[in-house]
């Protein structure tokens, strides 16, 4: 079913009034657009009348940043600050600040210079289980894949990466997390070819990086975006 997220936001956008469009063909100032579609996300109702939880939806970054980093949704600490990958005072700094150290992007720079943004805009509230966040639904991913696809036209990044299997299959298709993490892919995205570098979730509730053997994939999985970076520029 994750395969046709690649064509759900066509679809979904076509559904939507005409007035709350942007016309993705339209750069004259792509940083007006990307602040209308920044308020269409802040007034979207669409998940709240479909009978889901909707907290704050939170997005940031400049129209021209080459960089684009996709997340699965925003944490709660995200959307009280409205900062993406923020935390609470006394709690520990998500891992994928970390990691992008690792890389050489230092937290404040990264975010200077990138566009960070989830598949689903809004906080979905904690998993039934109590133990992290809820994983949004393939209908919520739908329901918001028209504003993802107007970020990556307007934005137009040169590198994005995805944390996560939700936003790796929301841009790909249904992959193998396993298969995937260590690879720099190039694919078909908004419009032209892209690089993609894929990273699995920092949340300390995954369990997928209790395998040595995925986190060796981690290892592997800095070191070609590093690599990466120097070969773009970033």
């Amino acid at each position: 079913m994750l395969d046709e997220l690649q064509n759900a936001g066509q679809a979904t956008l076509d559904a939507l009034p005409q007035s709350s469009i942007i016309n993705h063909h339209s750069f004259l100032d792509r940083a007006d657009a990307l602040a209308a579609i920044h308020r269409q996300i802040s007034g979207c109702r669409r998940c709240a009348e479909a009978g889901f939880f909707v907290g704050a939806p939170v997005v940031a970054g400049q129209w021209a940043a080459r960089v684009m980093l996709v997340g699965q949704a925003p944490s709660e600490a995200g959307a009280q600050y409205n900062r993406p990958f923020a935390w609470h005072a006394g709690r520990p700094r998500p891992r994928i600040w970390d990691w992008l150290a690792e890389v050489g992007w230092a937290e404040d720079e990264f975010r200077a210079l990138a566009y960070l943004t989830p598949v689903t805009k809004c906080y979905p509230g904690r998993a039934a289980s109590g133990s992290g966040d809820r994983r949004p639904s393939l209908t919520e991913v739908k329901l918001c894949a028209p504003y993802l696809d107007r970020e990556l036209a307007l934005v137009d990044p040169d590198l994005i990466i995805t944390v996560g299997t939700l936003a790796l299959e929301r841009l790909v298709g249904r992959v193998r997390l396993d298969d995937m993490v260590g690879q720099a892919l190039t694919a078909d995205i908004a419009g032209r070819r892209r690089t993609l570098v894929p990273l699995p979730h920092p949340s300390g509730v995954s369990r997928w990086l209790n395998e040595p053997a995925n986190q060796a994939k981690l290892r592997q999985a800095l070191q070609t975006l590093r690599e990466v970076r120097v070969e773009l520029g970033v």
